[in-house]
């Protein structure tokens, strides 16, 4: 924790390593920048309750309380998929690794 009370550092080894972002116009993968800023979906827990540390603490929250987590899934698969998981989705890519 730093003088703030916030998440400062981790020792030892990260659980989260060689993070990259999908670029929506190109369709391919870029390392995070630190000096840019993204948006990220996230839990009110982390967001709005300051969970893990408040590691989100200063975060612009565009929407809130959407719905629980499962709910977004089935509105998902709903709407965006029409109601089918296409077969895109039983491929493996191979982007997370566990160590």
């Amino acid at each position: 924790m730093d003088e703030n009370e916030l998440f400062g550092y981790v020792e030892g080894n990260r659980r989260v390593s060689n993070v990259e972002v999908l670029d929506k116009e190109s369709n391919e993968y870029h390392v995070i920048e630190p000096d840019r800023t993204y948006t990220i979906a996230s839990s009110t827990f982390l967001v709005e309750d300051y969970g893990d540390n408040g590691i989100l603490r200063y975060a612009r929250v565009k929407e809130s309380n959407l719905g629980q987590d499962v709910d977004i899934l089935a509105i998902y698969l709903q709407q965006i998929l029409g109601g089918k998981i296409g077969a895109e989705y039983g491929n493996i890519e191979g982007r997370i690794v566990i160590k």
